[in-house]
């Protein structure tokens, strides 16, 4: 993954392949792709880029909450959550390694939400059934100061019974 051709769809789709993956290890059904939710994600990606800080809310009219954004996306949803994260783009100063890979690089992310107890519970809801996933390069003000920043949303969507009424 070099800074110079950054792929924000490449890695996104490395973090829903590994999260997928890891839900697998729980004997988890895996997520189901929602183009929606990869909308909405990229919207608080683009916002995260623009403030240099992971975060759920943003002061953007009908993006302020995850919620907002899977709704102007038009995905319906009973049940929504997000995870939101910054990291280097870089290796440690001194690493002998090359550039991180798209799949090391969601490897990281995916595992460092798994270490915090409020990601992991997103991860792991049994009732989460679809998973959005955006990823964009930030630069910071600093020379060498590039950051991932990168957002999971998930729903669980609505069930219509076989008389098209609705169940929660």
């Amino acid at each position: 993954m070099t800074l110079a051709s950054f792929d924000g769809a490449l890695l996104s789709r490395d973090i829903f392949t590994e999260t997928n993956r890891v839900r697998a290890e729980f004997q988890l059904k895996p997520f189901a792709p929602n183009p929606g939710l990869d909308a909405a994600a990229d919207e608080q990606t683009s916002y995260m880029a623009l403030v240099l800080r992971a975060a759920h809310t943003n002061p953007v009219p009908g993006e302020r909450n995850v919620s907002e954004r899977v709704q102007r996306e038009g995905v319906l949803a009973v049940h929504v959550g997000e995870n939101a994260i910054m990291k280097s783009a870089l290796r440690p100063p001194g690493s002998v390694l090359p550039e991180f890979g798209y799949a090391e690089y969601a490897r990281i992310l995916v595992d460092a939400w798994m270490n915090s107890p409020d990601h992991r519970a997103n991860i792991l809801n049994p009732t989460f059934s679809e998973l959005g996933c955006s990823a964009r390069l930030a630069h910071g003000v600093l020379k060498g100061d590039e950051r991932v920043v990168s957002i999971q949303v998930f729903v669980r969507p609505p069930i219509y019974g076989a008389e098209g009424t609705l169940s929660r």
